[in-house]
């Protein structure tokens, strides 16, 4: 289970922490540059030994820019 949350969204970026192993866990940090696309790691969180939340928290986040709407704070569950 992953969450994400958002810590700032701004004309060309938006900033989300995602957290691997609840809302207590230790953040990591994304941002997004909207015009681009490209997307930065700030911080990786300490529960994150592999990339596959930080390429989970990824997609979602690209995926709301997609939609054109970011929510404050998304749960992502996956099996």
């Amino acid at each position: 289970m992953l969450f994400l949350r958002l810590r700032s969204l701004v004309e060309d970026e938006v900033v989300y922490d995602y957290m691997p192993g609840g809302e207590d866990a230790d953040p990591g940090t994304i941002s997004l540059d909207l015009g681009s696309g490209e997307p930065t790691l700030v911080k990786r969180s300490a529960d994150d030994d592999m990339p596959w939340y930080l390429g989970q928290a990824l997609y979602r986040i690209e995926r709301m820019r997609d939609e054109g709407h970011f929510s404050e704070f998304v749960q992502v569950a996956w099996y």
